[in-house]
């Protein structure tokens, strides 16, 4: 939490925010760590959409404990807000970062179009996408484990069922990355990702967290939660009964 607190002071020194922490969101109903890993991360992201709704912002930032910003990320950031609005009025998703899974079409001068891409470390969902996301990403712990075995983790439904939809964005360039370090979901040192998005204009080729929020005071309300959650530092005991006994 220091660390992310650290990190958006730097990225956007003269931005008045408020940054907030949420609280983490840890599966126990599974023995699997993987499992247990995506379905907090899941969980996580649903939390934040929930809260996006139910404060009435316009849209937030959700970024995962691991996100690493670029200096100028807050210019970036500013510009591409303004023309992903002139360009697309029912934007839904901004990605500050991410893996391009297929090309990108460039839609402005700090905009490109995703056709695919995983990743969820920095996120600005519109309310209007969290509308849409509640209904798909379940709330029951069955279900939760029913998504998790067919889709695997939030980014690959997002990659294969939200993405080719359209209204899904990223800036360019890309100004937040992953830092180095111990994913909690594949359970293995990671080195550091980053992405530059001129590989993926003409090529179709081609992560937990707790969400943290900071919120712009100026208008358009810009709100960034990110949850700073570790599922494996802060998990009760794995509960292998609780399905049975419900």
């Amino acid at each position: 939490w220091e660390r992310f607190q650290a990190e958006a002071k730097r990225a956007f020194p003269s931005s008045n925010y408020r940054l907030e922490r949420i609280a983490a969101v840890c599966p126990t109903f599974t023995q699997n760590k993987r499992s247990n890993a995506r379905i907090g991360c899941l969980l996580s992201h649903r939390e934040c959409l929930s809260q996006l709704l139910e404060q009435e912002d316009e849209f937030v930032i959700a970024c995962e404990d691991d996100a690493v910003f670029e200096s100028d990320a807050a210019i970036i950031l500013e510009n591409a807000l303004k023309e992903l609005e002139r360009h697309d009025p029912e934007w839904e998703m901004l990605y500050l970062g991410c893996s391009p899974q297929g090309p990108l079409k460039k839609t402005s001068s700090h905009v490109a179009k995703i056709s695919r891409a995983f990743t969820t470390h920095a996120i600005i969902y519109h309310a209007r996408a969290a509308k849409k996301l509640l209904y798909s990403i379940p709330e029951d712990d069955r279900e939760q484990i029913f998504f998790t075995m067919k889709h695997k983790a939030i980014d690959a439904y997002y990659a294969n069922f939200i993405h080719p939809k359209g209204h899904c964005y990223l800036t360019d360039p890309q100004i937040a990355h992953q830092r180095a370090g111990l994913s909690t979901i594949e359970s293995k040192e990671t080195s550091e990702l980053k992405f530059h998005n001129e590989h993926f204009f003409k090529n179709s080729f081609g992560f937990f967290l707790s969400l943290t929020k900071f919120k712009l005071l100026k208008k358009p309300a810009l709100m960034i939660k990110t949850h700073l959650i570790n599922p494996f530092t802060k998990r009760k005991h794995f509960q292998p009964n609780t399905l049975n006994g419900r």
